[in-house]
């Protein structure tokens, strides 16, 4: 094996620790989301649930997702902010 390769090599490794860093930091974000109480935050900025319906601010599926503690999708955090 020459020395372009062994580089080579080293550089795929690097890469892929880099993937699975920012792949862990994706994991912890989103569980911060999720574990978020976001419907009362809404209600203290005097977004209830009728309303965030009405006004489809979120949608119901979302609504859903919010009030089990499950994981909302990224078009659904930028509708929030």
């Amino acid at each position: 094996m020459t020395s372009n390769h062994v580089a080579f090599f080293i550089m795929i490794s690097h890469v892929v620790d880099l993937i699975n860093h920012f792949t862990l930091k994706f994991d912890q974000l989103f569980n911060l989301i999720r574990s978020a109480d976001v419907i009362e935050t809404l209600k203290e900025s005097g977004y209830n649930s009728t309303r965030i319906l009405r006004e489809n601010i979120l949608s119901q599926s979302a609504m859903q997702k919010l009030r089990k503690g499950e994981m909302i999708g990224i078009k659904t955090l930028e509708q929030l902010y």
